[in-house]
This record gives C-alpha cells, structure tokens and sequence, in this order.
C-alpha cells in the first residue's frame, strides 16, 4: 500500500518513473525519525501521567476545563507553578 502511495504522490506531482522508482526504493517502513514533541502532545502526556498518579482524575478534567473555557488565566497557571 505504501508503494502504491508514493507512485500515486508522485503522479501527482508529475514525477518521472525513475523518480517515483527511487522513493519507492529508498522507503524503509519504520525508519522515520522521529519529530520533536510539540506543546499540545507535552500537554496531553502530562495530564495522562497526571491522571494516573491522582486519587480523583475528573479534578484534573474540571482544571483543563478551566482552562479551556479562560476561568484561569496563563498568570494564574504560572503562579501555580512557581
């Protein structure tokens, strides 16, 4: 299915078939490396970590709510914090 993928990509993008053939060949499945995290996946690992080690997990739900909707600002989080 992969290989079908990047010949299709490569149409696509009018490739030639010795381009398209080198992608193919040069595709190795599950040699990707890997990208840095990001906030929003920081984000959700804490709180998953978090959610974990705490007795009543919807607590830590109702804060991001919070959150969500602006009741606690970005100074209030930090106060916390520090």
């Amino acid at each position: 299915m992969a290989y079908q993928a990047i010949g299709r990509r490569g149409r696509i993008q009018n490739k030639s078939d010795e381009e398209i053939a080198a992608a193919q060949i040069g595709y190795r499945p599950g040699k990707r490396a890997v990208g840095e995290s990001t906030p929003r996946s920081r984000a959700r690992n804490a709180a998953d970590k978090a959610a974990q080690k705490i007795s009543n997990p919807d607590l830590l739900t109702q804060l991001m709510e919070k959150v969500a909707s602006g009741q606690l600002t970005e100074a209030e989080l930090e106060a916390l914090n520090s």
